[in-house]
């Protein structure tokens, strides 16, 4: 992933491009795991729903911490908080 071991920024578990378009709009690289193309996918939706209390995807993470699905990254993002976020970790590193 991007960034220091402390400041991975983001990891997008994802099917659908909301959140990768929040992304891409800030320039912000990312990494997406296909979860459904992994022969582990369904083990890691497990890990994701003890993680975060959804198993769903997308599961968006910055900074290890879970910020949502792909609607919670574009409302970030059109709020103007995305951007925010990934400084403040990528400046905690």
């Amino acid at each position: 992933m991007g960034g220091s071991p402390s400041c991975q920024i983001p990891a997008v578990n994802m099917k659908g491009p909301v959140a990768e378009m929040a992304f891409n709009d800030l320039g912000i690289p990312y990494e997406v795991y296909e979860l459904d193309k992994q022969s582990e996918g369904s083990a890691v939706q497990d890990v994701l729903d003890h993680m975060t209390g959804q198993r769903t995807v997308p599961r968006v993470f910055v900074g290890g911490v879970c910020i949502g699905g792909g609607t919670e990254a574009k409302q970030l993002h059109k709020d103007g908080k995305l951007l925010d976020m990934v400084k403040q970790c990528q400046s905690a590193s």
